[in-house]
């Protein structure tokens, strides 16, 4: 955790203190339940994230607070290439940060 978040946490603040986590497996990293125990809330961008923190031991209350993208905006008619070496193969595209 950074120490500016670290050093926060430990003073006691006059409004909630709410973290908002992702994570792409099945449980929350043990070093990081310790300090998100230590918030009011927890949001998390879906149910199955909801589940892993449960199950990972988080106590706080947790709030499913989903992105709000406009998938229609990126839809578009358009057809796929046909490339001959990657007929019949799998592709997996990942955009993340």
């Amino acid at each position: 955790m950074w120490p500016i978040v670290k050093e926060r946490i430990k003073k006691k603040f006059p409004v909630k203190q709410i973290g908002f986590c992702t994570w792409e497996n099945d449980a929350i990293p043990k070093n990081w339940i310790y300090e998100i125990n230590k918030m009011d809330e927890l949001w998390v961008p879906n149910y199955q994230m909801m589940v892993a923190a449960r199950r990972s031991g988080i106590t706080p209350k947790i709030e499913v607070v989903y992105f709000s993208t406009d998938t229609d905006k990126f839809k578009k008619d358009v057809q796929p290439l046909d490339i001959p070496p990657l007929k019949d193969t799998f592709v997996f595209y990942f955009i993340g940060d």
